[in-house]
């Protein structure tokens, strides 16, 4: 496509086209960025260990999320808005896939010995097995 008061110039290449064309008169892209891409103009790169980001501005479950920002889990085991963040070291990581939240950092679950929303805190050594719950640090399998 192309824009332009003359049509002179060629739509962003970041661009996915529509049947309208891929970008408006003020060459914004109407539709979808090439996947790594984001932006009015599709020219920004999204963040290495997010390949599919956010490309404007927009509202997420009632909060706001700032263009750029991942709309997936990150890639590897970080967090943050640009998945720049490591995830906590506590983090039980078996699973494979991110052990934190995208947005907050917070465990999904710890690793054995630890509690707490980052696992920043040890299980009491009275704990049989050395485990306790993730939110209130009880012994899950009772006392030794």
């Amino acid at each position: 496509g192309r824009w332009g008061g003359r049509c002179e110039r060629d739509c962003p290449a970041g661009c996915v086209g529509s049947r309208e064309g891929s970008c408006d008169r003020m060459g914004n892209c109407i539709g979808p960025c090439v996947v790594g891409y984001y932006g009015a103009h599709c020219d920004r790169h999204c963040p290495r260990a997010c390949p599919r980001c956010l490309k404007v501005n927009t509202t997420m479950s009632g909060r706001f999320a700032e263009e750029g920002s991942c709309d997936q889990a990150c890639a590897g085991n970080t967090f943050g808005k640009a998945c720049d963040f490591p995830c906590p070291a506590h983090c039980d990581t078996s699973a494979g896939m991110p052990s934190c939240t995208p947005d907050r950092g917070d465990c999904h679950r710890c690793s054995t010995g630890w509690w707490g929303a980052r696992c920043e805190q040890r299980c009491s050594e009275g704990c049989f097995g050395g485990s306790c719950d993730l939110r209130s640090g009880s012994c899950v399998e009772g006392c030794e």
